[in-house]
């Protein structure tokens, strides 16, 4: 049929009477296919004050989730990754930022620390594909040093770091490698996000995951047709209301996405984050009950 289908073949003959034999063979024209199902989990760039509601929102909505709390990574923000200049952050400030780390650890969520790799950031974006990824290394305000301040500011709370405009274009693969290397060798993970699409096979196994969409919507982004893994798959998207987060939900699972967070801006808690917390906790096997809730009945 035009519109696709399952095909079973199978074959007849004379010899015993025509009887139908089936060939064992199987092929789908026309269907899409998904990915198989694994338990998802979300990255959420906070960019939110360490004190503001939003905060409690997000533990109120994790709260009800049902969804395990190692499969919630918060990415922390201080300042769009500008943290070794003088009192900036203020010392009160870092306080601010380790109490809220802390608390992020003893709910059992990962906390990754942001850095911008761009060398030229005008009104809070990136200049252009030419310039993500070549920030300078050293220097004391550049990359390794950013990195250096979360450790000492954050200590232990802190599980890695999420290095924006990480261009994955092939223009600057050995300056964002040195960068992963650097911060995996202080046993820290590393999150790439290029803004577009991974075209450098180098930098995608290189980091321990890679934002692959991030947009308004899912587009075409689909890590299972271009053979990656899921587990190393991210999709981020903003400006999403609440009537099309739940679509874009689906797309991700479908497409072989392990990482999903949708939000109508990075700089508050979705209204919607429980639902799409609970629909994330839904792909998880149920878990076997614990010997107090279990019932058992005999007849």
């Amino acid at each position: 049929p035009s519109t696709g289908g399952t095909f079973t073949f199978v074959y007849r003959t004379s010899v015993d009477g025509w009887q139908v034999h089936d060939l064992g063979l199987e092929l789908q024209f026309g269907v899409p296919v998904v990915a198989p199902a694994i338990p998802m989990a979300t990255i959420i760039p906070s960019y939110w004050w360490p004190t503001d509601a939003s905060w409690d929102e997000l533990h109120a909505a994790f709260a009800a989730s049902g969804l395990p709390a190692e499969d919630v990574i918060v990415i922390l923000n201080p300042n769009s990754g500008n943290i070794t200049f003088a009192n900036v952050p203020s010392s009160a400030s870092w306080a601010l930022w380790r109490d809220r780390a802390a608390n992020l650890t003893s709910t059992g969520f990962k906390t990754l620390a942001y850095v911008n790799l761009c060398s030229e950031v005008v009104n809070f974006s990136c200049a252009g594909p030419a310039q993500q990824g070549n920030k300078n290394f050293s220097g004391s305000h550049g990359v390794k040093a950013e990195i250096d301040k979360y450790v000492l500011e954050l200590g232990s709370d802190l599980r890695g770091v999420f290095f924006d405009d990480a261009g994955h274009t092939g223009h600057h693969t050995d300056a964002i490698l040195e960068a992963t290397s650097y911060a995996q060798a202080l046993g820290l993970e590393v999150v790439h996000n290029p803004g577009a699409w991974s075209e450098d096979a180098v930098l995608f196994d290189a980091a321990n995951a890679t934002v692959l969409r991030e947009s308004s919507d899912p587009g075409d982004a689909n890590p299972l047709a271009a053979g990656l893994p899921a587990e190393k798959s991210v999709m981020l998207l903003h400006s999403v209301a609440s009537s099309a987060w739940r679509d874009y939900f689906d797309q991700a699972r479908s497409r072989g996405f392990k990482y999903f967070y949708a939000a109508d801006t990075w700089s508050s808690c979705p209204t919607y984050l429980e639902e799409q917390l609970a629909a994330i906790a839904s792909t998880h096997p149920t878990r076997r009950l614990s010997k107090e809730s279990r019932s058992v009945i005999l007849v």
